[in-house]
């Protein structure tokens, strides 16, 4: 059976939660149940804890590949743009649970001080537990008994699995020590954030310098400066960045064609997309993914 997502023009993920009304869904999925054995690129507002179960998958952002093995387990934040794909055509099986932040707290002074920090914070877009982590065993054990409570589904289970997503949150919180130093942003930063999380959100469309800048409420010139100072790039430099590399993991874990890569990615021409590409990589999208080809036929 091919699972079949609601993704929306937006690459937005509709989820169907596992009781209406209540935003957490749960599920044992594998990868071979994907198209081509890849999910589609998507995001959604709800957090998502992933475990591997057995054999391996590529966790895919769009800045990041992780390799995760069997046992290890990702965090990943709300409206994060990601995808999940096989390792060299081999099926894995994992475990899914998808939770909506609103759930963890009603108090707005503590989620203006715990929650919202780092649910906007673009640079906390995955939190990653292999082996060696810390946290490896005790992430482990909460997947184990969300899945659990999932499965038994006794009176107020959905009460059980939020209070073990609120531990797991807290204990990311305490362990990367998310706030040392670096909680309270000042009002250009801020600005930045929301401009550059506007460019992950909307890069596959036809955007302006005037819609990041509306999107971080600064002006044109401001928009520039931030970008200037903070990124060592314009924003359009930034934009075209965002784009390449989506068009690399495409090029990577998918059979797509390159001129339906390049309409993806937010390029108006295939010829473009091409010329770009090769001039920020050395290589043409044809000759990047015969090369990728050719190392995996290697190993």
């Amino acid at each position: 059976m091919q699972i079949s997502n609601h993704i929306l023009a937006n690459k937005q993920e509709i989820i169907t939660y596992d009781i209406p009304g209540i935003p957490i869904h749960t599920e044992t999925r594998r990868i071979s149940e994907y198209n081509n054995m890849r999910s589609i690129l998507h995001w959604h507002e709800d957090l998502e804890l992933m475990r591997v179960i057995s054999g391996e998958l590529y966790y895919c952002s769009e800045r990041n590949r992780t390799l995760l093995h069997t046992n290890d387990s990702i965090l990943v934040n709300s409206r994060r743009l990601h995808y999940y794909t096989s390792v060299g055509q081999q099926d894995c099986t994992f475990h899914c649970v998808t939770l909506n932040p609103q759930l963890l707290t009603g108090n707005p002074m503590m989620r203006e001080l715990y929650i919202d920090p780092v649910l906007d914070n673009i640079e906390y877009r995955e939190f990653f537990f292999p082996k060696t982590h810390r946290m490896h065993s005790q992430v482990a054990e909460i997947s184990d008994n969300i899945m659990e409570a999932a499965l038994h589904q006794e009176y107020g289970y959905p009460l059980s699995i939020l209070s073990q997503f609120e531990w797991l949150f807290y204990e990311v919180i305490r362990v990367y020590n998310l706030f040392h130093g670096s909680e309270v942003l000042t009002p250009d930063r801020s600005a930045l954030q929301m401009m550059t999380h506007y460019i992950l959100m909307n890069y596959m469309e036809k955007i302006s310098v005037d819609d990041i800048a509306a999107a971080g409420s600064v002006s044109r010139s401001k928009c520039y400066h931030l970008f200037n100072e903070f990124e060592q790039q314009t924003p359009l430099d930034y934009l075209k960045d965002v784009r390449l590399k989506t068009a690399q993991g495409l090029l990577r874990d998918s059979k797509l064609k390159i001129i339906d890569i390049s309409d993806a990615c937010g390029f108006s021409y295939c010829n473009y997309f091409t010329q770009t590409f090769k001039k920020k990589y050395g290589v043409t999208p044809l000759g990047y993914r015969k090369r990728i080809t050719e190392q995996a036929e290697v190993f």
